[in-house]
């Protein structure tokens, strides 16, 4: 019984250990759309700007591309910062453990990875009101 405890034990400890990044908090009444996704050369982000930085975090993102009047906002690759007007089609769900790259702004938390990206947008848009063109 004493080793069976003590499996069990460890295998929550392991179980616990997987999880490697803390939920990104999300400002300025912005939502999840696709927790993770499969990007492709073209973006799924449609009418998208994209940025490169050390200081990528999924806030300072969303911050970034709300001040340019943006309406979607993506991390990737730990440090790229999507902002779009759109999404080209509905992209393909991936495994969120493939958005597995740390932010550059903050190795707690998740940014994407490889040609998987985390996708938001404004929660509050309304068809018909004015976007960056």
């Amino acid at each position: 019984m004493e080793l069976l405890c003590s499996l069990v034990v460890t295998a929550l400890a392991l179980a616990h250990s997987v999880v490697a990044f803390s939920p990104p908090s999300i400002p300025l009444n912005w939502t999840t759309v696709y927790a993770c996704a499969v990007d492709v050369p073209s973006r799924v982000i449609s009418g998208v700007v994209t940025t490169v930085s050390s200081n990528v975090t999924a806030a300072s993102c969303v911050e970034q591309c709300d001040a340019q009047n943006y309406i979607y906002a993506g991390v990737e690759n730990g440090n790229e910062c999507h902002c779009g007007t759109g999404l080209a089609g509905t992209p393909q769900i991936a495994s969120t453990g493939d958005c597995n790259a740390a932010c550059t702004g903050d190795q707690d938390l998740s940014c994407g990875g490889a040609w998987r990206i985390q996708v938001r947008a404004i929660s509050n848009f309304r068809p018909g009101a004015s976007v960056h063109t």
